[in-house]
């Protein structure tokens, strides 16, 4: 019986050991997200945003990997191309401004590339 207790404890010991060296003995709680920033102000800028080589590269850096090509969700949201993001572009902005999108747990776009799509909106979506 105490040859079997103890192996017991050595067990949980090792097991508390590996995690503590796998997460290199911090803890292992995701990073805190930042504040969404505030783009009330956004308006048109004078040169507007391309959406070619604005807009595009930042869909295609934080969104495409549920919303692309092989996304799992390109069904419902497809941003592979103008015209879906036009169509969708209410719903692309609304969740990229209010920090909805993408989810915590991916590639968070910056402040400058939230305001860039929001900009582009507010231009009318140009396809430029």
């Amino acid at each position: 019986m105490r040859l079997l207790l103890a192996h017991a404890v050595s067990a949980v010991a090792l097991g508390a050991l590996g995690t503590a060296c796998s997460s290199g003995g911090t803890s292992t709680s995701p990073p805190a997200q930042a504040p969404c920033p505030d783009l009330s102000a956004v308006t048109c800028p004078a040169t507007p945003p391309s959406y070619k080589t604005d807009v595009q590269p930042i869909l295609e850096n934080r969104c495409y990997g549920c919303h692309g090509p092989s996304g799992v969700e390109v069904s419902s949201f497809n941003l592979t191309d103008y015209a879906d993001v036009l169509r969708l572009r209410g719903d692309v902005v609304s969740q990229i401004t209010t920090c909805r999108m993408p989810p915590p747990d991916a590639g968070q776009p910056t402040a400058a590339e939230r305001t860039t799509v929001d900009e582009w909106v507010q231009c009318n979506a140009p396809n430029n």
